[in-house]
């Protein structure tokens, strides 16, 4: 395109090595207006089309009209300050102009360059507000408590409620998880809203190599339960979640937990082009997990799962069931 594979191409280079950056960011930023990941992870890819393709092609259409050529280039300018999917396809639209013997000489100068200046700001803008969307996760004031009392629980929830509740004060190995009057209330969003009790007092505790089931109908609480376990719903109205006693309401209880913490949603979060195999080495890398004892620790893992035969084939090729 143009003189990219001449002059242009270290101007070229540099933007293709900046560009992910940018688009990690701004997909990063979007993301954060969803409550639902599941939608956000569909409607992320229609977003990143549309403000990629909008402005590029009114670019391209404004700076090749002698009428608008100035419009054009003042959209350029818009863009390359605050469109984190521009600076490459943009670069590119600029490249293909008449250029001028100086310009030729100064790539570095001309119109087509500043998406390179303006990656600085990209990323001062979105990546201070991806810090601000963390910050505010952790600094949420929950909602007000109300106790609810025990007048719709059953005899064994009471019984289980009970024995968690005796043994909070010391340590008890068998325990895996414990909920130790976990209370949640989401905050109304609109004034003269509700306040939603979501979680009413949960106390229960699971045991190392038990399989647990936390069933309950709709708007029950479970997700909220769940999302309190986590540490992505942080802190709840009342009580405490620990992880092989680490309290997940505390910064130093969370990080520790995460060591042993691990979530599969009910979607199919995998990538369909790499194998099972190497999706356990990189989750083993992302866990700490030592590279001497990986390779033994990922055949280990597949083993137990019954996809010895079948780790090095890609996740396209399993079934629901082995994904």
């Amino acid at each position: 395109v143009g003189d990219l594979s001449g002059r242009g191409f270290p101007l070229l280079l540099a933007e293709m090595l900046v560009f992910p950056i940018s688009c990690f960011l701004g997909a990063a930023n979007i993301s954060c207006m969803f409550d639902n990941p599941e939608f956000a992870t569909k409607t992320i890819s229609f977003s990143n089309s549309l403000f990629t393709t909008v402005p590029c092609l009114a670019v391209y259409f404004l700076v090749f009209s002698v009428k608008y050529k100035t419009v054009g280039l003042v959209v350029h300018v818009l863009m390359s300050l605050c469109n984190p999917y521009y600076g490459l396809p943009g670069l590119m639209i600029l490249s293909v102009l008449p250029v001028e013997p100086t310009e030729t000489e100064l790539v570095f100068l001309s119109w087509r360059a500043l998406p390179i200046y303006c990656f600085p700001l990209i990323v001062l803008i979105f990546g201070l507000n991806l810090l601000r969307q963390d910050l505010r996760s952790r600094q949420t004031r929950p909602g007000t408590f109300k106790d609810f009392g025990n007048g719709r629980k059953d005899e064994d929830v009471l019984f289980e409620e009970l024995r968690v509740l005796e043994t909070s004060s010391r340590a008890n190995d068998d325990d895996a998880v414990r909920f130790e009057g976990l209370s949640h209330t989401h905050r109304r969003k609109v004034p003269g809203g509700e306040d939603v009790y979501a979680v009413r007092g949960v106390s229960c505790a699971v045991k190392k190599g038990e399989c647990f089931g936390l069933l309950g109908p709709n708007g029950a609480g479970k997700t909220t339960t769940l999302a309190v376990l986590t540490g992505e719903l942080r802190p709840p109205t009342a009580g405490n979640v620990k992880i092989l006693g680490h309290d997940v309401n505390t910064v130093a209880g969370l990080q520790a937990a995460y060591r042993s913490l691990g979530i599969c949603p009910q979607d199919d979060p995998l990538f369909l082009n790499v194998s099972g195999r190497e999706h356990l080495m990189f989750h083993g890398r992302v866990k700490g997990v030592s590279e001497v004892h990986l390779p033994r620790e990922v055949n280990s893992v597949l083993a137990r799962l019954g996809l010895g035969q079948d780790g090095d084939r890609k996740a396209s090729e399993y079934s629901g069931g082995m994904r």
